[in-house]
């Protein structure tokens, strides 16, 4: 064995009788804690339609999700899979009016 495969072997030897501290023990104990809260967590809890599209909004600075953009793409595009395209799009394009009447101005970053 020679190489990296060998220095690997040789480290993990190391590691193994204390002698050094594995390189994954040092990156987490370096690492800063985790402060952040799960962007995600108020879309999921949402209870209400309001309450989801507001938290979506606060996630996406004020704007529309990427879902959102991707659909309506598809639907523009002509390659939208569902039966609902108009109404699908009609939802969206309501958003984007209320986005554009500054209703979630509060979210801009």
């Amino acid at each position: 064995m020679e190489g990296p495969a060998s220095a690997a072997y040789v480290s993990s030897l190391q590691v193994q009788s204390g002698e050094v501290e594995s390189v994954y023990n040092q990156n987490q104990n370096d690492s800063a804690p985790d402060t952040s809260e799960d962007v995600n967590a108020e879309i999921n809890a949402a209870e209400t339609e309001d309450a989801y599209k507001d938290a979506l909004r606060k996630k996406y600075n004020g704007g529309l999700s990427s879902a959102e953009i991707q659909t309506k793409n598809a639907i523009e595009k002509g390659y939208y899979d569902g039966d609902d395209a108009d109404e699908v799009m009609s939802e969206i394009e309501k958003s984007e009016q209320e986005i554009a009447d500054g209703k979630y101005d509060q979210y801009k970053g």
